[in-house]
């Protein structure tokens, strides 16, 4: 079954720069901040801005290569990363602890939700449905790779099965209530995908 908690590892960095031990801390994904979605309304310069944060995060992500120098340096990395990344938030007009997490959700949730083939819309629960059953063909499909272990392949469907059961959570996803969401969506969904 899905975890519900998380174990985060986190870098307190001080002021200067200079890094201070690993913490761990258990995060309960049950928690409102990760269940409660709420569905908005968007409007053409929430999704403009949108675009323009995405822009705006690759280039930070960008900036922060996960390399091979150890896992102590990479985690200080991504500390650091998602610092500048949460700073960015304020200067696209974003309220990182208000309105961002439902906008968010909001438009990641309509852009799952269309057909990236024929960019029509798709009721969220057929998307997921689909989602599941290609993850399970892929699975199946597994056994026939060549040059790879069976110890890798292994791995590999393990991973896919807790992806599948990750993506189960979804199934039941409501259909978006707000039908010019969808259309605001739709004219913007090359540069919502291509971020």
């Amino acid at each position: 079954m899905f975890k519900r908690s998380l174990l985060l590892l986190v870098f307190v960095a001080s002021a200067l720069g200079h890094g201070s031990p690993v913490r761990s801390q258990t995060v309960d994904l049950n928690d409102p901040v990760f269940t409660e979605r709420k569905e908005v309304v968007l409007s053409e310069d929430q999704v403009q801005r949108f675009i323009q944060l995405r822009k705006a995060e690759k280039a930070t992500n960008d900036k922060f290569p996960y390399g091979d120098q150890g896992e102590a340096i990479n985690m200080a990395r991504i500390t650091r990363k998602v610092a500048e990344m949460q700073s960015l938030l304020p200067k696209f007009g974003f309220d990182p602890k208000g309105d961002y997490r439902d906008i968010q959700w909001t438009i990641n949730g309509l852009i799952s939700s269309f057909n990236y083939d024929t960019n029509e819309f798709v009721d969220p629960s057929d998307a997921w449905r689909k989602r599941i059953a290609d993850a399970e063909s892929s699975a199946a499909s597994m056994e026939k790779i060549d040059g790879v272990t069976a110890e890798d392949i292994a791995s590999m469907k393990q991973s896919t099965a807790e992806s599948i059961e990750s993506m189960k959570q979804y199934i039941d996803e409501p259909a978006p209530r707000n039908p010019a969401n969808v259309t605001l969506v739709k004219r913007y969904l090359k540069d919502l995908r291509h971020q």
